[in-house]
């Protein structure tokens, strides 16, 4: 933005809005912060025995498509991506619209199966993370 890498931070076109201020339309996945971030909180928990609050706002990491892909519930529409003449599979850079949009309906899919199993069990997402989900 303005000139300044953000990180893992990428437009996607289904936000974009005519007139809208600068940066209204993008993602955030920050991918590595945040599997760091469930990484060590286990052990702060379990070994340091400290109390770290707010992990139900903990986001679910865009890498888990491949387990939407495969149930089903995250389909790529026909001829939207290149395809790579070596391998004949889709091929696209990060940036693209479709593989942006794609890792954004993986966090917000992940968040409303988390958000179905905790109503199935009658639990609050302080009782059931979505990393516990995950898992």
């Amino acid at each position: 933005m303005a000139g300044k890498s953000l990180g893992d931070v990428w437009p996607c076109t289904a936000l974009s809005v005519p007139g809208q201020p600068e940066g209204d339309d993008l993602v955030a996945f920050h991918k590595l912060t945040s599997w760091l971030t469930y990484s060590i909180v286990e052990g702060l928990q379990k070994i340091g025995k400290w109390k770290i609050e707010g992990l139900e706002d903990l986001t679910g990491l865009p890498e888990y498509r491949g387990l939407l892909i495969d149930l089903g519930v995250l389909t790529l529409k026909p001829d939207l991506l290149p395809i790579d003449p070596a391998s004949g599979l889709p091929k696209a850079l990060p940036s693209h619209p479709a593989i942006v949009e794609w890792r954004a309906m993986t966090v917000i899919g992940l968040d409303r199966i988390a958000n179905a199993i905790r109503e199935k069990l009658g639990l609050a997402s302080e009782q059931l993370t979505l990393a516990q989900v995950l898992e």
